[in-house]
Protein backbone atom coordinates (compact mmCIF):
# COMPACT_ATOMS: atom_id res chain seq x y z
CA UNK A 1 0.00 0.00 0.00
CA UNK A 2 1.44 3.63 -0.94
CA UNK A 3 -0.22 6.09 1.50
CA UNK A 4 0.45 9.82 0.93
CA UNK A 5 1.74 11.94 4.70
CA UNK A 6 0.05 15.49 4.28
CA UNK A 7 2.07 17.24 7.04
CA UNK A 8 0.06 20.43 6.81
CA UNK A 9 0.14 23.73 8.09
CA UNK A 10 -3.22 24.96 9.02
CA UNK A 11 -4.72 27.87 10.49
CA UNK A 12 -7.27 28.02 13.78
CA UNK A 13 -10.87 28.22 12.74
CA UNK A 14 -9.95 28.62 8.90
CA UNK A 15 -12.57 26.21 8.19
CA UNK A 16 -12.21 27.19 4.38
CA UNK A 17 -9.40 27.64 4.07
CA UNK A 18 -7.84 24.27 5.87
CA UNK A 19 -11.02 22.25 4.11
CA UNK A 20 -9.29 23.86 0.37
CA UNK A 21 -5.96 22.45 1.34
CA UNK A 22 -7.09 19.24 2.29
CA UNK A 23 -8.57 18.85 -1.07
CA UNK A 24 -5.99 19.91 -2.87
CA UNK A 25 -3.74 17.74 -0.89
CA UNK A 26 -6.24 14.83 -2.16
CA UNK A 27 -6.03 15.47 -5.35
CA UNK A 28 -2.20 15.89 -5.50
CA UNK A 29 -2.08 12.59 -3.62
CA UNK A 30 -4.17 11.11 -5.97
CA UNK A 31 -1.95 11.72 -8.85
CA UNK A 32 0.82 10.52 -7.40
CA UNK A 33 -0.95 6.77 -7.38
CA UNK A 34 -1.33 7.28 -3.48
CA UNK A 35 -3.97 4.34 -2.21
CA UNK A 36 -4.41 6.29 1.11
CA UNK A 37 -4.00 9.68 2.49
CA UNK A 38 -3.38 10.92 6.34
CA UNK A 39 -3.81 14.45 7.31
CA UNK A 40 -2.71 16.00 11.05
CA UNK A 41 -5.21 16.06 14.12
CA UNK A 42 -7.60 18.31 13.96
CA UNK A 43 -6.51 19.32 10.17
CA UNK A 44 -9.89 20.74 10.12
CA UNK A 45 -10.06 23.65 12.29
CA UNK A 46 -6.70 23.96 13.73
CA UNK A 47 -5.21 22.90 16.62
CA UNK A 48 -6.08 24.18 19.21
CA UNK A 49 -9.07 26.36 18.77
CA UNK A 50 -9.88 26.28 22.74
CA UNK A 51 -13.04 28.44 23.71
CA UNK A 52 -13.92 29.04 20.30
CA UNK A 53 -15.19 25.14 21.02
CA UNK A 54 -18.03 26.19 23.11
CA UNK A 55 -19.63 28.40 20.18
CA UNK A 56 -22.65 26.00 19.08
CA UNK A 57 -21.93 27.02 15.32
CA UNK A 58 -18.51 26.58 14.79
CA UNK A 59 -18.80 23.28 15.86
CA UNK A 60 -22.18 22.83 13.13
CA UNK A 61 -19.98 24.69 10.62
CA UNK A 62 -17.16 22.29 11.22
CA UNK A 63 -19.43 19.14 10.29
CA UNK A 64 -20.60 20.82 7.20
CA UNK A 65 -17.16 21.42 5.86
CA UNK A 66 -16.35 18.12 6.59
CA UNK A 67 -19.10 17.18 4.41
CA UNK A 68 -18.32 19.11 1.61
CA UNK A 69 -14.94 17.88 1.91
CA UNK A 70 -15.65 14.37 1.77
CA UNK A 71 -17.87 15.55 -1.58
CA UNK A 72 -15.11 17.32 -3.30
CA UNK A 73 -12.13 14.52 -2.57
CA UNK A 74 -10.89 12.04 -5.72
CA UNK A 75 -13.43 9.14 -5.58
CA UNK A 76 -11.03 6.07 -5.18
CA UNK A 77 -8.84 8.03 -2.50
CA UNK A 78 -9.81 7.18 1.38
CA UNK A 79 -8.79 10.60 3.26
CA UNK A 80 -7.69 10.80 7.66
CA UNK A 81 -9.36 14.21 8.48
CA UNK A 82 -8.73 15.48 12.24
CA UNK A 83 -12.12 17.37 13.48
CA UNK A 84 -14.27 18.15 16.13
CA UNK A 85 -17.32 15.78 16.34
CA UNK A 86 -20.45 16.44 18.86
CA UNK A 87 -23.03 13.96 20.80
CA UNK A 88 -26.00 16.59 20.86
CA UNK A 89 -27.53 14.00 23.26
CA UNK A 90 -24.89 14.61 25.87
CA UNK A 91 -23.47 18.10 25.00
CA UNK A 92 -20.18 16.21 23.95
CA UNK A 93 -17.20 16.88 22.38
CA UNK A 94 -14.54 14.67 21.03
CA UNK A 95 -11.22 15.32 19.05
CA UNK A 96 -12.39 12.46 16.59
CA UNK A 97 -10.51 11.64 13.35
CA UNK A 98 -13.07 10.44 10.35
CA UNK A 99 -12.17 8.08 7.30
CA UNK A 100 -13.68 10.13 4.29
CA UNK A 101 -14.26 7.64 1.35
CA UNK A 102 -16.43 7.71 -1.90
CA UNK A 103 -18.82 10.55 -0.51
CA UNK A 104 -18.77 8.50 3.07
CA UNK A 105 -17.45 8.61 6.48
CA UNK A 106 -16.62 5.19 6.73
CA UNK A 107 -14.58 5.54 9.95
CA UNK A 108 -14.38 7.46 12.89
CA UNK A 109 -12.33 7.40 15.58
CA UNK A 110 -12.33 9.53 18.83
CA UNK A 111 -9.18 10.25 20.94
CA UNK A 112 -9.45 8.04 24.06
CA UNK A 113 -6.50 9.60 26.09
CA UNK A 114 -7.63 13.64 26.91
CA UNK A 115 -4.17 14.83 28.37
CA UNK A 116 -4.65 17.70 30.92
CA UNK A 117 -0.62 18.24 31.58
CA UNK A 118 1.75 20.83 30.05
CA UNK A 119 0.35 23.30 27.43
CA UNK A 120 -2.45 20.96 27.13
CA UNK A 121 -5.93 21.64 28.51
CA UNK A 122 -8.07 19.18 26.53
CA UNK A 123 -10.17 18.06 29.53
CA UNK A 124 -11.79 21.63 29.43
CA UNK A 125 -13.32 20.42 25.98
CA UNK A 126 -13.39 16.80 24.92
CA UNK A 127 -14.60 13.92 26.65
CA UNK A 128 -12.97 10.70 25.81
CA UNK A 129 -13.99 8.35 22.89
CA UNK A 130 -14.97 4.69 23.79
CA UNK A 131 -14.82 2.68 21.17
CA UNK A 132 -12.17 1.03 18.94
CA UNK A 133 -12.94 0.94 15.57
CA UNK A 134 -11.64 -0.44 12.21
CA UNK A 135 -12.10 -0.39 8.33
CA UNK A 136 -10.83 -3.35 6.14
CA UNK A 137 -9.39 -1.77 3.04
CA UNK A 138 -7.06 -3.45 0.56
CA UNK A 139 -6.47 -6.34 3.14
CA UNK A 140 -5.81 -3.82 6.01
CA UNK A 141 -7.73 -3.65 8.76
CA UNK A 142 -6.56 0.06 9.58
CA UNK A 143 -7.28 1.63 13.20
CA UNK A 144 -6.29 5.45 13.56
CA UNK A 145 -5.38 6.91 17.11
CA UNK A 146 -4.52 10.31 17.89
CA UNK A 147 -1.61 11.96 18.97
CA UNK A 148 -2.18 11.62 23.04
CA UNK A 149 -2.92 7.92 22.48
CA UNK A 150 0.28 6.34 21.96
CA UNK A 151 1.75 8.12 24.67
CA UNK A 152 1.62 4.80 27.40
CA UNK A 153 4.18 2.54 27.30
CA UNK A 154 5.36 1.62 30.82
CA UNK A 155 8.63 0.33 29.47
CA UNK A 156 9.86 3.87 28.33
CA UNK A 157 8.25 5.90 31.22
CA UNK A 158 5.72 7.91 29.28
CA UNK A 159 2.47 6.38 30.97
CA UNK A 160 0.26 9.04 32.61
CA UNK A 161 -1.74 7.00 34.68
CA UNK A 162 -4.37 6.25 32.26
CA UNK A 163 -6.42 3.39 33.08
CA UNK A 164 -6.05 1.51 29.10
CA UNK A 165 -2.90 1.58 26.35
CA UNK A 166 -5.13 2.37 23.48
CA UNK A 167 -2.39 1.11 21.22
CA UNK A 168 -3.18 -2.27 22.26
CA UNK A 169 -7.30 -1.92 22.35
CA UNK A 170 -6.77 -1.22 18.78
CA UNK A 171 -5.12 -4.15 18.00
CA UNK A 172 -7.35 -6.27 19.74
CA UNK A 173 -9.70 -5.19 17.63
CA UNK A 174 -8.37 -6.54 14.87
CA UNK A 175 -5.91 -3.83 13.67
CA UNK A 176 -2.82 -4.55 11.67
CA UNK A 177 -2.23 -0.94 10.04
CA UNK A 178 -2.15 1.83 12.30
CA UNK A 179 -2.63 5.44 11.15
CA UNK A 180 -1.67 8.19 13.43
CA UNK A 181 -2.71 11.96 13.26
CA UNK A 182 -1.03 14.55 15.97
CA UNK A 183 -0.55 17.82 16.78
CA UNK A 184 2.34 17.38 18.97
CA UNK A 185 4.27 20.51 20.11
CA UNK A 186 8.08 21.46 19.05
CA UNK A 187 10.41 21.11 21.64
CA UNK A 188 13.89 20.55 21.14
CA UNK A 189 14.47 16.89 20.54
CA UNK A 190 11.07 15.81 21.07
CA UNK A 191 11.01 14.40 17.83
CA UNK A 192 13.17 11.82 18.69
CA UNK A 193 11.35 11.26 21.71
CA UNK A 194 8.02 10.71 19.38
CA UNK A 195 10.21 8.39 17.13
CA UNK A 196 11.57 5.80 20.22
CA UNK A 197 7.32 5.85 21.23
CA UNK A 198 5.81 4.70 17.93
CA UNK A 199 9.02 1.90 17.18
CA UNK A 200 8.28 0.65 20.31
CA UNK A 201 5.01 -0.19 19.59
CA UNK A 202 5.61 -1.14 16.26
CA UNK A 203 7.82 -3.81 17.71
CA UNK A 204 5.80 -4.92 20.07
CA UNK A 205 2.70 -5.49 18.11
CA UNK A 206 4.29 -6.26 14.80
CA UNK A 207 2.49 -3.76 13.03
CA UNK A 208 3.47 -0.94 10.53
CA UNK A 209 2.22 2.58 11.89
CA UNK A 210 1.79 6.17 10.46
CA UNK A 211 2.29 9.01 11.85
CA UNK A 212 1.55 12.49 10.37
CA UNK A 213 2.27 15.61 12.39
CA UNK A 214 1.03 19.01 12.41
CA UNK A 215 3.95 22.12 11.19
CA UNK A 216 3.42 25.67 11.81
CA UNK A 217 2.76 28.11 14.15
CA UNK A 218 -0.09 28.60 16.04
CA UNK A 219 0.40 31.48 18.77
CA UNK A 220 2.63 30.64 20.84
CA UNK A 221 3.01 26.95 20.11
CA UNK A 222 4.91 25.45 17.20
CA UNK A 223 4.79 22.08 15.52
CA UNK A 224 7.36 20.79 13.99
CA UNK A 225 5.98 18.37 11.53
CA UNK A 226 8.04 15.64 11.24
CA UNK A 227 6.04 12.59 10.16
CA UNK A 228 7.30 9.56 9.55
CA UNK A 229 6.55 5.79 9.57
CA UNK A 230 7.73 2.12 10.75
CA UNK A 231 6.98 -0.87 9.59
CA UNK A 232 6.31 -4.11 11.45
CA UNK A 233 9.64 -5.05 12.43
CA UNK A 234 9.85 -1.56 13.82
CA UNK A 235 12.32 0.15 11.42
CA UNK A 236 12.16 3.43 10.42
CA UNK A 237 11.13 3.57 6.23
CA UNK A 238 10.45 6.88 6.16
CA UNK A 239 11.12 10.48 7.75
CA UNK A 240 9.92 13.95 6.13
CA UNK A 241 11.73 17.17 6.40
CA UNK A 242 11.10 19.37 10.15
CA UNK A 243 9.49 22.69 10.45
CA UNK A 244 8.40 22.20 6.30
CA UNK A 245 4.27 21.89 4.63
CA UNK A 246 4.85 19.02 2.69
CA UNK A 247 3.31 15.41 1.02
CA UNK A 248 5.04 12.79 0.99
CA UNK A 249 4.22 9.14 -0.64
CA UNK A 250 5.31 6.12 1.03
CA UNK A 251 5.29 2.23 0.27
CA UNK A 252 4.99 0.34 3.25
CA UNK A 253 7.38 -2.21 1.55
CA UNK A 254 9.90 0.51 1.38
CA UNK A 255 13.25 -0.40 2.55
CA UNK A 256 14.86 1.16 6.05
CA UNK A 257 16.34 4.21 6.31
CA UNK A 258 18.21 6.11 8.84
CA UNK A 259 18.07 9.87 9.77
CA UNK A 260 21.20 11.56 11.26
CA UNK A 261 19.81 13.95 14.30
CA UNK A 262 19.68 17.55 14.13
CA UNK A 263 21.48 20.01 15.82
CA UNK A 264 20.02 21.42 18.97
CA UNK A 265 20.68 24.77 18.22
CA UNK A 266 19.35 24.26 14.41
CA UNK A 267 16.19 22.92 15.82
CA UNK A 268 15.47 25.92 18.10
CA UNK A 269 16.35 28.35 15.13
CA UNK A 270 14.45 26.99 12.95
CA UNK A 271 11.26 26.48 14.85
CA UNK A 272 11.29 30.13 16.27
CA UNK A 273 11.94 31.31 12.68
CA UNK A 274 9.01 29.36 11.65
CA UNK A 275 7.16 30.61 14.45
CA UNK A 276 8.16 34.05 13.80
CA UNK A 277 6.84 33.57 10.30
CA UNK A 278 3.27 31.67 10.99
CA UNK A 279 2.45 34.47 13.67
CA UNK A 280 3.37 37.58 11.33
CA UNK A 281 1.29 36.28 8.35
CA UNK A 282 -1.66 34.54 10.25
CA UNK A 283 -2.52 37.83 12.31
CA UNK A 284 -2.31 39.65 8.91
CA UNK A 285 0.93 41.37 9.30
CA UNK A 286 2.94 41.86 6.48
CA UNK A 287 6.22 43.66 8.90
CA UNK A 288 7.96 43.54 11.79
CA UNK A 289 9.97 46.01 13.83
CA UNK A 290 12.49 46.20 16.55
CA UNK A 291 14.55 47.87 18.58
CA UNK A 292 18.48 47.24 17.86
CA UNK A 293 20.45 47.68 20.86
CA UNK A 294 23.73 46.52 19.71
CA UNK A 295 23.29 43.79 22.43
CA UNK A 296 23.16 40.22 21.46
CA UNK A 297 19.47 39.27 22.04
CA UNK A 298 18.34 42.15 19.50
CA UNK A 299 20.71 40.76 17.20
CA UNK A 300 19.32 37.33 17.35
CA UNK A 301 15.74 38.74 17.03
CA UNK A 302 16.73 40.81 13.76
CA UNK A 303 18.30 37.74 12.30
CA UNK A 304 15.72 35.70 13.11
CA UNK A 305 13.35 37.94 12.11
CA UNK A 306 15.11 38.61 8.45
CA UNK A 307 14.96 34.41 8.01
CA UNK A 308 10.93 34.62 8.79
CA UNK A 309 9.86 37.85 7.06
CA UNK A 310 12.58 38.70 4.27
CA UNK A 311 14.71 41.38 4.61
CA UNK A 312 12.31 44.11 2.71
CA UNK A 313 9.39 43.49 5.73
CA UNK A 314 11.97 44.43 8.70
CA UNK A 315 12.96 47.70 10.18
CA UNK A 316 15.05 48.44 13.32
CA UNK A 317 15.13 51.45 15.34
CA UNK A 318 18.64 52.39 17.34
CA UNK A 319 17.28 54.48 20.32
CA UNK A 320 20.43 55.72 21.73
CA UNK A 321 20.80 57.75 25.50
CA UNK A 322 23.29 59.54 27.09
CA UNK A 323 24.36 56.42 28.37
CA UNK A 324 24.53 54.33 25.62
CA UNK A 325 27.77 53.31 23.94
CA UNK A 326 29.11 54.33 20.69
CA UNK A 327 30.49 50.60 20.05
CA UNK A 328 26.69 49.64 20.53
CA UNK A 329 25.81 51.97 18.36
CA UNK A 330 28.36 50.61 15.50
CA UNK A 331 27.16 47.37 16.29
CA UNK A 332 23.82 47.85 15.61
CA UNK A 333 24.69 49.43 12.26
CA UNK A 334 27.34 47.09 11.40
CA UNK A 335 24.25 44.07 11.81
CA UNK A 336 21.85 45.79 9.86
CA UNK A 337 24.10 45.98 6.53
CA UNK A 338 25.31 42.50 7.58
CA UNK A 339 21.28 41.94 7.21
CA UNK A 340 20.57 44.17 4.67
CA UNK A 341 17.75 45.63 7.04
CA UNK A 342 17.09 49.57 7.42
CA UNK A 343 18.19 51.14 11.12
CA UNK A 344 16.76 54.29 11.59
CA UNK A 345 18.72 56.06 14.50
CA UNK A 346 16.10 58.53 16.50
CA UNK A 347 18.11 59.81 19.99
CA UNK A 348 15.23 59.61 23.24
CA UNK A 349 17.59 62.24 24.83
CA UNK A 350 15.21 65.21 24.10
CA UNK A 351 11.72 63.17 25.45
CA UNK A 352 14.36 62.14 28.48
CA UNK A 353 15.57 65.39 29.67
CA UNK A 354 11.77 66.36 29.16
CA UNK A 355 10.78 63.83 31.81
CA UNK A 356 13.85 64.21 34.22
CA UNK A 357 12.74 67.96 33.80
CA UNK A 358 8.98 67.56 34.52
CA UNK A 359 9.23 64.92 36.89
CA UNK A 360 12.57 65.32 39.06
CA UNK A 361 10.94 68.07 40.92
CA UNK A 362 7.80 65.92 42.13
CA UNK A 363 9.59 62.72 42.72
CA UNK A 364 12.37 63.60 44.90
CA UNK A 365 15.57 61.62 45.32
CA UNK A 366 13.81 58.05 44.77
CA UNK A 367 13.29 59.42 41.59
CA UNK A 368 17.01 59.50 40.25
CA UNK A 369 17.35 55.58 40.59
CA UNK A 370 15.27 52.75 38.73
CA UNK A 371 12.18 55.55 38.19
CA UNK A 372 14.34 57.05 35.62
CA UNK A 373 16.10 53.72 34.05
CA UNK A 374 13.19 52.30 33.32
CA UNK A 375 11.57 55.85 31.56
CA UNK A 376 14.09 55.51 29.16
CA UNK A 377 13.40 51.83 28.26
CA UNK A 378 9.33 53.24 28.45
CA UNK A 379 10.20 56.11 25.90
CA UNK A 380 11.62 53.33 23.61
CA UNK A 381 8.42 51.00 23.98
CA UNK A 382 6.43 54.32 23.17
CA UNK A 383 8.59 54.98 20.10
CA UNK A 384 8.40 51.42 18.76
CA UNK A 385 4.04 51.39 19.06
CA UNK A 386 3.98 54.58 17.64
CA UNK A 387 5.88 52.88 14.48
CA UNK A 388 3.78 50.28 14.85
CA UNK A 389 0.48 52.15 14.69
CA UNK A 390 1.18 54.28 11.84
CA UNK A 391 2.99 51.30 9.36
CA UNK A 392 0.51 48.52 10.60
CA UNK A 393 3.70 46.78 11.84
CA UNK A 394 4.07 44.36 15.07
CA UNK A 395 6.64 45.00 17.44
CA UNK A 396 8.73 41.89 18.27
CA UNK A 397 10.46 42.19 21.80
CA UNK A 398 13.82 40.88 22.37
CA UNK A 399 14.12 39.49 26.20
CA UNK A 400 15.46 37.06 27.06
CA UNK A 401 13.81 33.62 29.45
CA UNK A 402 16.53 34.60 32.25
CA UNK A 403 15.03 38.28 31.99
CA UNK A 404 11.57 37.76 31.65
CA UNK A 405 12.02 34.58 34.73
CA UNK A 406 13.91 37.40 37.19
CA UNK A 407 11.96 40.49 36.24
CA UNK A 408 14.72 42.27 34.76
CA UNK A 409 12.84 43.76 32.24
CA UNK A 410 10.67 47.37 32.11
CA UNK A 411 6.42 46.60 31.30
CA UNK A 412 5.70 48.73 28.63
CA UNK A 413 9.21 49.50 27.78
CA UNK A 414 11.20 46.36 26.56
CA UNK A 415 8.15 43.95 27.07
CA UNK A 416 6.05 46.24 24.79
CA UNK A 417 5.09 44.68 21.56
CA UNK A 418 3.15 41.73 20.27
CA UNK A 419 5.18 38.42 20.04
CA UNK A 420 8.35 37.71 22.50
CA UNK A 421 10.47 35.81 19.95
CA UNK A 422 13.24 34.43 22.20
CA UNK A 423 11.08 34.86 25.85
CA UNK A 424 11.68 30.88 25.91
CA UNK A 425 15.74 31.04 25.44
CA UNK A 426 17.72 31.43 28.28
CA UNK A 427 20.67 33.88 27.99
CA UNK A 428 23.27 31.20 27.50
CA UNK A 429 21.31 29.58 25.12
CA UNK A 430 20.98 33.07 23.24
CA UNK A 431 24.96 32.41 23.09
CA UNK A 432 24.84 29.46 21.80
CA UNK A 433 22.31 30.13 18.81
CA UNK A 434 24.53 33.11 17.77
CA UNK A 435 27.47 31.45 17.56
CA UNK A 436 25.78 28.52 15.43
CA UNK A 437 24.39 31.01 13.56
CA UNK A 438 27.74 32.11 12.40
CA UNK A 439 29.18 28.95 11.79
CA UNK A 440 26.42 28.91 9.19
CA UNK A 441 26.37 31.92 7.52
CA UNK A 442 29.97 33.46 8.23
CA UNK A 443 29.99 35.88 11.18
CA UNK A 444 26.33 37.31 10.25
CA UNK A 445 26.66 39.04 13.44
CA UNK A 446 29.85 40.92 14.90
CA UNK A 447 32.47 39.18 16.53
CA UNK A 448 31.92 42.36 18.93
CA UNK A 449 28.25 41.66 19.80
CA UNK A 450 29.64 38.25 21.35
CA UNK A 451 32.13 39.24 23.45
CA UNK A 452 30.88 42.30 24.93
CA UNK A 453 29.84 41.91 28.22
CA UNK A 454 25.81 42.14 28.87
CA UNK A 455 24.42 45.97 29.49
CA UNK A 456 21.21 47.24 29.54
CA UNK A 457 22.92 50.94 29.32
CA UNK A 458 20.55 52.82 31.68
CA UNK A 459 23.14 54.67 33.84
CA UNK A 460 26.78 54.98 33.66
CA UNK A 461 29.56 51.84 33.54
CA UNK A 462 25.77 49.17 34.20
CA UNK A 463 26.53 45.70 33.80
CA UNK A 464 23.70 43.06 34.01
CA UNK A 465 25.81 41.40 36.57
CA UNK A 466 25.39 44.37 38.74
CA UNK A 467 21.83 43.11 39.43
CA UNK A 468 22.27 39.38 38.32
CA UNK A 469 24.28 36.39 39.25
CA UNK A 470 26.39 35.43 36.33
CA UNK A 471 24.16 33.67 33.43
CA UNK A 472 25.92 30.46 33.54
CA UNK A 473 25.14 30.23 36.92
CA UNK A 474 21.71 31.90 37.00
CA UNK A 475 20.33 29.74 33.97
CA UNK A 476 21.28 26.40 35.72
CA UNK A 477 19.18 27.70 38.99
CA UNK A 478 16.13 29.24 36.73
CA UNK A 479 16.51 25.40 35.10
CA UNK A 480 16.12 23.93 37.93
CA UNK A 481 13.56 25.87 39.58
CA UNK A 482 11.26 26.33 36.55
CA UNK A 483 11.80 23.15 34.08
CA UNK A 484 12.83 20.77 36.74
CA UNK A 485 10.29 22.00 39.57
CA UNK A 486 12.98 22.06 42.24
CA UNK A 487 12.69 23.83 44.97
CA UNK A 488 15.98 26.03 46.58
CA UNK A 489 17.09 22.97 49.15
CA UNK A 490 17.23 20.86 46.43
CA UNK A 491 19.18 23.10 44.68
CA UNK A 492 22.57 21.99 46.09
CA UNK A 493 25.34 23.51 43.59
CA UNK A 494 25.00 27.02 45.32
CA UNK A 495 24.53 28.72 49.03
CA UNK A 496 20.99 29.10 50.27
CA UNK A 497 21.22 32.99 50.24
CA UNK A 498 21.93 32.60 46.20
CA UNK A 499 18.91 30.78 46.33
CA UNK A 500 16.28 33.00 47.93
CA UNK A 501 17.93 35.79 46.04
CA UNK A 502 17.14 34.16 42.47
CA UNK A 503 14.41 32.49 43.39
CA UNK A 504 12.08 35.16 44.87
CA UNK A 505 13.08 37.40 41.93
CA UNK A 506 11.25 35.03 40.10
CA UNK A 507 8.42 34.68 42.21
CA UNK A 508 8.15 38.33 42.79
CA UNK A 509 7.72 38.78 38.44
CA UNK A 510 4.30 36.97 37.90
CA UNK A 511 2.99 40.15 37.36
CA UNK A 512 5.26 41.17 34.67
CA UNK A 513 4.48 37.92 33.02
CA UNK A 514 1.18 37.70 33.23
CA UNK A 515 1.46 41.44 30.62
CA UNK A 516 3.97 40.01 28.58
CA UNK A 517 3.15 39.25 24.80
CA UNK A 518 2.89 35.60 23.57
CA UNK A 519 5.90 33.35 24.08
CA UNK A 520 7.38 31.13 21.05
CA UNK A 521 7.96 27.89 23.16
CA UNK A 522 10.76 25.64 22.73
CA UNK A 523 11.51 23.88 26.18
CA UNK A 524 9.07 21.56 28.08
CA UNK A 525 8.27 24.65 30.30
CA UNK A 526 7.69 27.97 28.97
CA UNK A 527 5.96 31.43 30.51
CA UNK A 528 2.36 31.89 29.72
CA UNK A 529 0.43 28.26 28.39
CA UNK A 530 3.46 26.19 29.76
CA UNK A 531 3.62 27.59 33.41
CA UNK A 532 0.58 29.24 34.80
CA UNK A 533 1.63 30.63 38.62
CA UNK A 534 -0.91 32.55 40.73
CA UNK A 535 0.55 36.43 40.83
CA UNK A 536 -1.49 36.75 44.98
CA UNK A 537 0.26 34.01 46.60
CA UNK A 538 2.60 32.99 49.26
CA UNK A 539 5.99 31.89 48.00
CA UNK A 540 6.87 28.38 49.05
CA UNK A 541 9.84 27.96 47.17
CA UNK A 542 11.49 30.43 48.84
CA UNK A 543 13.82 29.09 52.06
CA UNK A 544 12.91 30.58 55.55
CA UNK A 545 14.38 30.36 58.74
CA UNK A 546 12.89 27.68 60.96
CA UNK A 547 10.79 29.11 63.80
CA UNK A 548 10.59 27.48 67.15
CA UNK A 549 6.65 26.59 67.60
Amino acid sequence: MKIALATLNTKIADLDGNSQKIIEYAHHAAQLGADLLVTPELSLCGYLPYDLLDYSFFIEEMKEFLDVISQKLPPDLPVVVGWVSSNHETRSLYNSASILYQGQEVLRQSKILIPNNDVFDERRYFSPGKEFITWNYQGFNIGVLICEDFWYHTEIGVQYSYPIDPVQEIIRSGANLILGISASPFEVNKNHVRKTIIQKHAETYKVPIVYTNLVGGNDGLIFDGGSFVFNSHGELIHETEGFMEQLDLVDLESEKISHPRVSPQKQIFDALVMGTRDFVFKNNFQQVHLGLSGGIDSALVAVIATFAVGKNNVVCFAMPSRYSSESSLRDAEALAQNLQIPLKTISIDPVFQAYVDSLGPHFGERFYGTPIENIQARIRGNFLMAWSNSQGSLLLTTGNKSELATGYCTLYGDMAGGLAVIADLFKTQVYEICHWINQEFSTLIPESILVKEPSAELKENQKDQDTLPPYPVLDEILTEYLIHNKKASEITSYDQDLMNRVIGMSASAEHKRYQAPPVLKISPKSFGLGRRMPISRNYPEVLKPNKNL
